[in-house]
């Protein structure tokens, strides 16, 4: 069993302009095993650029973050670098960048990657009572997508026609506007260490 999924808590790298940074998100073991990110005092999302900072940041706060007692077991046996990352958001803000070429959101990876995005982001919403931010991820055409991978490329044993996607009907300039409004918010939470 690998060790992200003994103690359920990931390390998520996701890129921003400035670069790659890390954080780590999660099942909270204490708390109905809902899913959080590692964030502040302030409810900002706790993240580095350098992987050695963030676990020697998290070691030395443990107590202040949810599930502190698996999260510090979970960052004493993880390792800390790249091949650690479980979930891997690199590139979502060229996704999310690139409206005018729909033709690279139509692979399953960045399809899925997208709901990973969306994901992290609605638990963040839930985790810190962020109603905006929440009413934003509610909104038809992201449920729309959201519905869509999941019926065609997660849940089922056979993938999906990719091609059916430019079927899909739902307002694609609305869905990267909110996306990109999803990323400006999340990028305004972040507490860089």
């Amino acid at each position: 069993m690998l060790v992200s999924d003994k103690y359920r808590k990931y390390l998520i790298c996701f890129k921003l302009s400035e670069g790659d940074f890390f954080s780590v998100w999660g099942s909270d073991l204490t708390d109905n095993e809902n899913d959080k990110l590692v964030v502040s005092e302030n409810s900002l999302i706790v993240c580095s650029k350098e992987l050695k900072a963030l676990k020697n940041y998290l070691l030395l706060n443990v107590d202040s973050f949810f599930d502190s007692n698996n999260l510090r077991k979970w960052l004493l046996e993880n390792g800390v670098d790249e091949s650690c990352v479980s979930y891997n958001l690199k590139c979502i803000d060229l996704l999310i960048q690139r409206e005018s070429n729909l033709d690279e959101i139509y692979d399953k990876n960045n399809l899925v990657k997208i709901v990973d995005f969306l994901n992290i982001a609605l638990d963040y919403s839930i985790q810190t009572n962020n109603l905006i931010l929440t009413n934003l991820l509610e909104r038809p055409d992201l449920m729309v997508f959201k519905d869509y991978v999941y019926s065609n490329f997660l849940w089922k044993s056979e993938l999906g026609d990719i091609t059916l996607f430019n079927q899909v009907i739902f307002d694609h300039k609305n869905f990267y506007s909110n996306l990109r409004d999803v990323l400006s918010i999340l990028m305004n939470s972040m507490f860089f260490i």
